[in-house]
């Protein structure tokens, strides 16, 4: 198996509410320059091969299905300047539990296509005294559906 990837750092995270242009879009939910930030866009391909061992000689290979296209969207949201940093989570948990594929696009004009949110990571960090958090990160891995 063979697998490659791609980052893209320094986007950040909106829901649709905001009246901004949006530099990526999942579903309904808009990635823009103002709100909680978006660390990281990483995109990784595998490719399918069964190896077949020959003696005497290299190992030869044959495909073994069609290739899968995974992505990961990491992002930190500051409470403290983002007001609505829980609902930024939350809208992407709403999305992913209506367990359908959504588009995954961006401002540039790339259709990256069909994706299905294969799971969400929340980790809040940096608490006050009265148990509210400062720092809220997350992380969503995507599968591709469309190939």
């Amino acid at each position: 198996m063979r697998s490659g990837g791609e980052t893209v750092k320094g986007v950040s995270v909106m829901s649709d509410n905001k009246k901004q242009s949006p530099l990526f879009k999942l579903g309904s939910f808009h990635f823009t320059l103002n709100g909680a930030s978006l660390d990281a866009f990483t995109r990784d391909y595998e490719f399918k091969w069964s190896e077949e061992n020959r003696k005497g000689n290299t190992p030869t290979y044959q495909a073994a299905g069609k290739w899968s296209e995974k992505i990961e969207l990491k992002g930190v949201v500051f409470t403290a300047i983002n007001g609505n940093g829980l609902k930024v989570v939350d809208e992407v948990v709403t999305l992913a539990k209506k367990m359908k594929p959504v588009s995954l696009t961006q401002s540039s004009g790339t259709i990256y296509g069909k994706f299905v949110i294969l799971s969400i990571n929340e980790e809040r960090s940096s608490f006050f005294q009265t148990g509210e958090f400062l720092k809220q990160s997350y992380s969503l891995k995507l599968g591709r559906c469309d190939g």
